[in-house]
């Protein structure tokens, strides 16, 4: 019982270690896709890391996604979101990340 209890918290920790250094990889790949990202509200941030944790770089093909983060227009960025194969393919997640987009304000 003891042994299984240990065995239980290594892997516990080794779960949080390996996707804590997961989630610092994709704030990482984040700021290199999107340069400007730490002037965003911290909603479209905490969208936008959502997205590239899903698609990593590949993320850099939502070139019209791109344009309008940059131009901080919100409304047009849920816009490209839900205009997107990504969108058809992720279901519920996709939506609720699009969802929450077109609620940021200015």
């Amino acid at each position: 019982m003891l042994l299984t209890n240990i065995r239980r918290i290594v892997f516990y920790v080794y779960v949080h270690i390996f996707l804590f250094a997961h989630i610092q990889d994709t704030i990482a790949l984040t700021k290199a896709i999107y340069p400007c990202v730490e002037g965003w509200r911290s909603e479209v941030k905490e969208i936008m890391v959502n997205m590239v944790f899903n698609l990593g770089g590949k993320l850099l093909q939502f070139v019209k996604l791109g344009e309008a983060l940059n131009a901080r227009d919100w409304q047009k960025a849920a816009d490209e979101m839900a205009n997107s194969k990504w969108y058809g393919q992720v279901g519920k997640r996709a939506e609720r990340l699009v969802a929450r987009m077109r609620n940021v304000k200015n």
